[in-house]
Parts: C-alpha cells; sequence; structure tokens
C-alpha cells in the first residue's frame, strides 16, 4: 500500500501543546506491506485462536515529503478457551530506524510525531494513561507529556472468566515500555501494572 499523508492540524493554539505545535505540518510518503494470518474464532470478540501481524513500512522522499525511515510493527495475539476461564495474551513490537541519523539529536525526534510509537491506554497498557507510558526525560517530558520513540514492546496477559450473565472478571497484567530507539530496549525498564 501507497500511503501519502499530509498533517496540518487546524486548531485554535490553546489547544495545540507545544510539542504538537513544532511538529504539526508534516508531509510523509511511505510504502508498507501488512501482513496479517487470523486464526481467531471471532473478529470483534474472539475466544479462541491467535492472529499474528507483521507490518514494514519505508518512508521516502517523494512530492515534497523530507523524512526517510524504516519502520516494523509486529505481533502475535493468543485466545485460549479453558474449563476455569478464558486466557488472553498477546506481544507487540515495533521499531523505526531513521536513515540518515544525526547524531546530535535524538533519534525519537528525527521522526514525525505522527510516525513514532506511544502506548498507555485501555488498548495497550491498562495502568497508564493513554499515551502516558514512556521513560521521563526521554520518550516522556519531565512533566508526563508525551514525546513518543522509535521504539516499542507490550506484553498483555489476562485471564477472564464469566461472573453473571454478560458480567465477566478480568485479571491482567500488561508490562512494556516505548524507548528513543531500539538499541535501548531493556527488560529492566519494563513498566508493569496490574
Amino acid at each position: 500500500r501507497y500511503e501519502f499523508q499530509v498533517v496540518d492540524p487546524n486548531a485554535p493554539d490553546d489547544i495545540l501543546s507545544d510539542l504538537e505545535r513544532e511538529q504539526q505540518h508534516i508531509k510523509l510518503s511511505s510504502i508498507s506491506v501488512p501482513l496479517e494470518w487470523d486464526y481467531r474464532n471471532d473478529m470483534l470478540s474472539p475466544t479462541s485462536g491467535y492472529l499474528i501481524t507483521v507490518a514494514p513500512e519505508y518512508a521516502f522522499p517523494l512530492f515534497s515529503a523530507e523524512v526517510e525511515f524504516f519502520k516494523i510493527r509486529t505481533g502475535i495475539s493468543n485466545y485460549l478457551n479453558t474449563s476455569f476461564g478464558r486466557i488472553n495474551w498477546g506481544v507487540r513490537m515495533g521499531a523505526t530506524r531513521v536513515a540518515s541519523l544525526n547524531p546530535d539529536e535524538p533519534a525519537n525526534l528525527q521522526i514525525p510525531l505522527a510516525s513514532r510509537f506511544f502506548a498507555g491506554g485501555a488498548t495497550s497498557h491498562r495502568a497508564f494513561r493513554t499515551d502516558r507510558l514512556g521513560i521521563p526525560g526521554e520518550t516522556l517530558e519531565e512533566d508526563g507529556t508525551a514525546i513518543g520513540g522509535n521504539a516499542l514492546v507490550l506484553v498483555n496477559v489476562e485471564f477472564e472468566k464469566p461472573l453473571w450473565g454478560a458480567l465477566n472478571g478480568v485479571l491482567f497484567v500488561d508490562g512494556g515500555n516505548v524507548w528513543i530507539e531500539p538499541g535501548d530496549i531493556s527488560f529492566g525498564d519494563f513498566r508493569w501494572g496490574i
């Protein structure tokens, strides 16, 4: 799939943060080849099976777009139905490499904001608010504002048990983080939540 994006938010200054204002005018030209192997019994509410995704992307200068990078996102999710409840688990990873890295600037700031990895929220790491997972001073500002990064690892495990009618109880453990670049990934930086 080929995609050309023009990121040009039109909103009052009091709504946009300083970071968004600095990055708001972006043109991005990219080609991606998303692949999926979907063996779930239901796409919207799976109870068994698994899903594997691989999505490489190459952004390059074309039609006034100036950035060049390679990005890959991968993931696997598995759904196991047992006699005592359902166990769901998933692992997601992502990495981005800048084509012409400037050693005087952090690698994540050389990627457009719209193309960086962010984590936190109901669909990624439930112990953190949306986009608030990261390393302070690196992928988060000291005040908690999300900067984003070029590397992401997320692990989610949950046990779901029907309680009464349509009411289910869920116990989950989420872990992971967002790093400036793939070489910075460290298990010691994982943040966990239950």
